[in-house]
């Protein structure tokens, strides 16, 4: 089980180092977000942010439903990167979440 857990989240790691990358090359966020001090933070709040929201829902967000709260987690996992942002990546983010997407998936 071990084994699997740390070889689950070494693919998590490569997968949010690529798309800091991207970001970054992207004009989105700034080279220091990849900077080993920094984007050990960054890993740290994205698979915080990605694993603990199902469990939020069902303990402190009882009675409300995933459609309510979607939008409060998006926006937690997406100021994940507030540090790091450019000008344009922070208008990017802003447009992001002042136009909430309202699709069926769920």
């Amino acid at each position: 089980m071990g084994k699997h857990l740390a070889d689950n989240f070494r693919k998590d790691r490569e997968a949010i180092l690529q798309m800091v990358k991207l970001l970054i090359e992207g004009w989105s966020l700034d080279e220091s977000s990849i900077q080993p001090e920094n984007f050990e933070v960054i890993v740290f709040q994205l698979t915080s942010q990605f694993t603990f929201w199902v469990i939020t829902l069902e303990i402190y967000d009882t009675g409300k439903s995933y459609e309510e709260m979607k939008q409060v987690y998006l926006k937690g996992i997406f100021t994940c990167f507030t540090t790091y942002l450019t000008k344009k990546g922070k208008a990017e983010l802003e447009e992001v979440l002042s136009h909430p997407r309202n699709d069926s998936h769920k």
